[in-house]
């Protein structure tokens, strides 16, 4: 059952909140995003879930120079540009033969979180987000900080200026 719903982007984008469960049960919410999706010039329907992991973890590009790369992606809503901005970012990367791991902070919390792990093989850090997002586990990584729309409209310049980023010293120390 559909309970909230609406269009974004002139038509572009349609959000809508559900809520399901089996009788008896506890009533589960979710988001999906339904957007067209033309590469090859015809129109289909594609559907995206928060739920949907944001991990690329395919090969590296032209001569083995990919690189790999790390995101997070928020916005005071959480709805839709959390979302498209993640997508589009993972598509860059796709095309640019890299790897990587977007975390979304949406309106149902932190999705695909960043291990300890992850930020340890990251060769650099995009932060699309129009609120604030704790930096300090990317301490001694190329950071970018930029706003989610940048994520979704200039996906392959934030990859480019994130690798040329300078390095993130840490709270205080500002970059090295």
């Amino acid at each position: 059952r559909c309970i909230r719903d609406r269009w974004e982007g002139a038509g572009k984008l349609w959000v809508g909140v559900f809520a399901a469960g089996p009788a008896g049960a506890g009533w589960r919410a979710d988001v999906g995003m339904f957007m067209p999706f033309t590469p090859d010039g015809r129109e289909e329907i594609r559907v995206t879930s928060p739920a949907d992991p944001l991990d690329v973890t395919g090969a590296d590009g032209p001569g083995g120079t990919g690189r790999r790369l790390l995101a997070v992606t928020a916005c005071p809503t959480g709805i839709a540009h959390t979302y498209m901005a993640a997508e589009k970012l993972v598509q860059a990367a796709q095309a640019l033969g890299h790897r990587i791991k977007v975390e979304t902070q949406g309106s149902i919390g932190a999705e695909n979180v960043l291990s300890d792990n992850d930020v340890d093989e990251a060769d650099a850090v995009i932060v699309a987000a129009d609120k604030d997002v704790d930096l300090s586990r990317f301490a001694g990584k190329r950071v970018l900080v930029t706003g989610v729309a940048e994520g979704i409209h200039q996906p392959v310049r934030l990859i480019e200026r994130a690798l040329a980023a300078p390095v993130y010293a840490g709270a205080g120390g500002g970059v090295v």
